[in-house]
């Protein structure tokens, strides 16, 4: 877990929480603070604006990225460097093909990038394209994160 966004969270609540209590100590309660009427129209016209503002599909994307706030990696810089010593031994062995179909020990989704590369090469393909495939990539993945981030920039 990611222990960041847990203080983050638990602190931003303390805070709001505090701010609720002193707030509502000359209204009559806390009840006197939450309006379900006054929250809908904050929370959808937030979520419809940027659904203006934005493609869904954008939109989606910059939801979906939440979990991962919360989440762990699942994995160390130790299990990145080992997946990759085994995916060279088996290529210095000569099983490419085999190092290509086997799912990596600690990460299988993360040398996706490195199994494509390799088929390229293992295909003969030149060392310029297999640049510019891979820089095409990188540039592509870039561009959809930075939409997505964007997208909860407008919601905020």
């Amino acid at each position: 877990m990611n222990l960041g966004a847990v203080i983050g969270l638990v602190l931003g609540l303390g805070i709001l929480l505090t701010a609720a209590i002193m707030g509502s100590a000359d209204t009559g309660g806390m009840g006197s603070l939450w309006d379900g009427i006054s929250l809908a129209i904050v929370v959808g016209g937030a979520i419809a604006a940027t659904c203006i503002a934005y493609p869904l599909e954008d939109v989606i994307s910059a939801f979906a990225g939440f979990p991962k706030v919360f989440g762990t990696q699942g994995f160390t810089l130790k299990d990145v460097v080992q997946d990759y010593v085994g995916l060279a031994e088996l290529a210095r062995k000569g099983e490419l093909a085999k190092a290509l179909d086997e799912k990596p020990d600690h990460m299988p989704f993360r040398l996706g990038g490195i199994k494509d590369t390799c088929r390229m090469i293992s295909d003969g393909m030149s060392k310029d394209d297999i640049r510019a495939i891979i820089e095409n990539k990188e540039q592509y993945r870039a561009l959809r994160e930075i939409k997505a981030a964007n997208a909860l920039a407008k919601m905020g």
